[in-house]
């Protein structure tokens, strides 16, 4: 079932995409990330694409983690995987 501003995955590789084209900040994908994820938290039951989903965002959460003052926990391949993964949880749900 999708509810109203529910993310997708389209929107989560969005997301990504535009994290390495230089257009959004890392910092805003997480911020956006923790901000849509709230419309899981009040569900007793998710469906599996909700999971997905769900799960997706808690790694954009992440994004925007340091392993140092200046480098990012996660580097730029790691994001081109996960847009890599999440294509894959579309392609194998339709």
């Amino acid at each position: 079932m999708i509810r109203m501003n529910e993310p997708t995955l389209d929107d989560v590789i969005e997301k990504l995409q535009q994290v390495l084209e230089g257009k959004i900040s890392r910092e805003a994908v997480s911020n956006w990330a923790e901000k849509v994820s709230q419309c899981f938290e009040s569900e007793s039951s998710l469906s599996q694409n909700d999971i997905s989903i769900w799960k997706a965002l808690d790694i954009l959460r992440g994004v925007d983690l340091k392993d140092s003052p200046k480098d990012y926990l996660h580097n730029e391949a790691d994001i081109r995987n996960w847009i890599l993964r999440f294509n894959a949880m579309i392609k194998s749900s339709e």
